[in-house]
């Protein structure tokens, strides 16, 4: 299980179809853009300017298992994370394994590893002797 560490505590992320709805609610656009918004989300892409609020969001919806906790004691969170010189890949990283491992767009990565796995079986071409 992925988590994140705020304010010195370790919080297991979770997410579910349902929690994916809600981002979409929340954050008002598709799962594809929110994780292009959050660094790391999408393969090969790096970006130097990325979302903090979808960031924030999508912690706050991750943790709700465990405890509920309002944006702006999570954004202070985050803020004392980086004023720790703490990377936010810290956060970003698990928050994107979580959502894949959970299938809250409704695939997880499990299912998505094994279609790229057939396909790249299917392009490769057979042997000659």
């Amino acid at each position: 299980m992925a988590s994140v560490n705020l304010n010195g505590k370790d919080f297991e992320l979770r997410y579910t179809i349902r929690d994916g709805i809600e981002l979409r609610k929340r954050l008002d656009r598709p799962g594809i853009q929110i994780m292009s918004d959050i660094p790391g989300g999408m393969e090969g892409v790096q970006r130097l300017a990325f979302d903090l609020e979808a960031l924030i969001v999508s912690i706050q919806v991750g943790i709700r298992h465990i405890r509920e906790v309002n944006t702006d004691i999570l954004e202070k969170w985050v803020q004392a994370h980086v004023d720790a010189d703490k990377k936010l890949g810290e956060l970003i990283n698990p928050v994107v394994e979580a959502m894949l491992d959970g299938g809250c767009w409704g695939y997880k990565r499990q299912a998505i590893e094994a279609e790229d796995a057939a396909e790249g079986k299917a392009e490769t071409p057979p042997e000659t002797n």
